[in-house]
């Protein structure tokens, strides 16, 4: 097995926001907790959708309590951060939908205390001139000493590029990542530090709505070849590198991928490689015989 390094594992930001939509009630709970949360409203903006839904959690029992946060998104790769910022962890996907573990905002909750925050959403799908409605958005608070808990479900409206609500249509997101990947050739010289470097051009293109945490590439090099970076604003474990956040349909990316051999690899040498991109969602984990999104091939010469 090989595990993809993936972006937004944790999420953490500052508090800021505006109200939106009217309060969902909470599912019935054992005693101690309650849960309340507005209706998520995706706005339409130039690359895609953006909403906030406001969450109450009443500590309703006469003890302190720990308490912590689960969320089922409802748009695949739609979860962006609680404000305030607290870790998150994800746990297992609901149909294909990521589900995250969360701190509670503000931590423990006295006897009596009602606490408050928000959890913002981006669904990188095309705008469109009518209404949507996606799944519910499921906000549930349990503690963190015994099975008290309670769950609260959030209508999920996409806002037509008129500003229409109403009669929303089904929001069908694709399951399929749709990609492509074009790789330039590369030559390697001297850098100074006793090895041979270049660096191979490569163009992504990002053409559907498909759910996922960002963009990584794997370089496929023969030995003594190796890959050894995507330049200061990316993180790499090598051979895998993160070289884009959550792509909107229609965008475009480069990013250069560095490969280096000994200083006493024979001049004139060819030989190719490959480079291979992936689009996990969360945590996932791909086998070796889990099939590529892309594959962009280059030829490799030593100057």
């Amino acid at each position: 097995m090989r595990t993809l390094i993936g972006r937004g594992l944790t999420a953490a930001a500052l508090l800021a926001g505006a109200t939106l939509g009217a309060a969902a009630p909470a599912q019935a709970a054992e005693p101690g907790l309650t849960v309340s949360a507005t209706r998520l409203v995706f706005e339409p903006g130039e690359h895609g959708y953006t909403g906030t839904y406001h969450v109450t959690v009443t500590n309703t029992g006469s003890a302190a309590v720990g308490a912590a946060v689960k969320i089922v998104e409802p748009v695949a790769g739609a979860f962006r951060q609680l404000r305030p910022g607290v870790a998150c962890m994800f746990a297992e996907p609901v149909d294909g939908r990521r589900t995250l573990d969360c701190d509670l905002p503000g931590g423990s909750l006295a006897p009596g205390q009602v606490r408050k925050f928000r959890v913002d959403a981006e669904a990188l799908t095309t705008p469109r001139d009518y209404a949507m409605q996606g799944n519910d958005t499921l906000t549930t608070v349990y503690s963190l000493s015994d099975s008290a808990q309670a769950t609260a479900s959030s209508p999920t409206l996409f806002r037509s590029t008129t500003g229409v609500l109403r009669n929303p249509q089904p929001y069908v997101q694709d399951r399929d990542a749709d990609i492509t990947a074009t790789a330039g050739d590369v030559t390697l010289t001297p850098n100074g530090e006793g090895v041979l470097t270049g660096r191979v051009p490569v163009t992504i293109r990002w053409n559907g709505d498909a759910g996922h945490s960002g963009i990584t590439t794997e370089t496929v090099v023969p030995a003594p070849f190796e890959a050894r970076g995507a330049g200061p604003d990316n993180v790499c474990m090598y051979p895998y590198c993160d070289v884009s956040g959550p792509m909107y349909p229609g965008q475009t990316i480069g990013v250069e991928l560095e490969v280096e051999a000994p200083a006493d690899t024979p001049s004139g040498t060819v030989t190719t490689g490959s480079i291979r991109v992936y689009a996990p969602l969360g945590n996932e984990q791909l086998s070796e015989d889990t099939p590529d999104v892309a594959v962009a091939p280059f030829r490799i010469t030593v100057g």
